[in-house]
């Protein structure tokens, strides 16, 4: 049941802290959270955009430990990775969208394309009402737009879309930079969003892979690049358990 309450407890285990520490957290302000009755009560969806601004702040080995906390939600088997989640359909290298909307139009056209949505008019309001909120992009020149909510309704299964620009444009990075590499992240269920978010947010600290990113001309070749980098990645995390 995604908008009731969740316990002391309950949102404990989903964040991944003690509950002595969430309470504490909860107390000085740090995260979102509602008294009730003498009673903290958290929401989920307040609680995904505090993982996610705390994802941006991370160090890579953090996020790993984040991805693995994650991954308890579902089996190895089941975890996709991002590249399971492109289409070759759903890739645009040559974006001529120069401002953010146009943008955000345009990564869910891509979407659509991948033939996994059923709304794209919802799709589309929900991940610009998100960018209202806070702006996705985290430097350098990448962004990972998405609904702040899980979009089951709208879609068959989880996806991701990806645009890259000619050169960057604003987007509201914290440092005030330009953007030039969109990931739209889609997702039927919360947990696989966060798994993915925390995967993309590794992959845009690996600043050589970034620009292997920005040189492919081929979407083939984008994607065999993303690919072969996930993997390696994932490789080494499964040999460190």
């Amino acid at each position: 049941m995604r908008f009731r309450p969740m316990t002391l407890p309950e949102a404990a285990r989903y964040v991944h802290l003690q509950a002595e520490d969430l309470a504490r957290l909860a107390g000085r302000g740090d995260i979102p959270a509602h008294k009730v009755g003498g009673v903290w009560r958290f929401y989920r969806p307040e609680l995904n955009d505090w993982l996610e601004q705390r994802m941006a702040s991370l160090s890579g080995h953090e996020l790993v430990k984040v991805e693995r906390h994650l991954s308890q939600e579902t089996s190895a088997a089941a975890e996709p990775l991002v590249s399971d989640l492109l289409s070759p359909y759903s890739v645009d290298l040559a974006c001529t969208a120069r401002s953010k909307p146009s943008v955000l139009r345009r990564l869910v056209e891509l979407a659509e394309a991948s033939g996994l949505v059923l709304n794209p008019v919802a799709l589309l309001e929900a991940v610009a009402e998100r960018e209202q909120m806070c702006s996705t992009a985290l430097g350098p020149g990448v962004a990972f737009p998405h609904p702040r909510r899980e979009m089951s309704e709208a879609l068959t299964d989880s996806l991701v879309a990806f645009a890259r620009t000619p050169s960057g444009i604003p987007f509201g990075a914290p440092d005030g930079s330009l953007t030039d590499l969109f990931f739209l992240i889609c997702s039927c269920e919360d947990h696989v969003h966060l798994r993915v978010l925390a995967r993309l947010a590794r992959l845009a600290r690996d600043e050589p892979f970034l620009e292997d990113l920005r040189q492919h001309r081929d979407v083939a070749d984008c994607l065999h690049a993303l690919r072969s980098r996930e993997q390696a990645l994932f490789g080494l995390d499964s040999g460190g358990r």
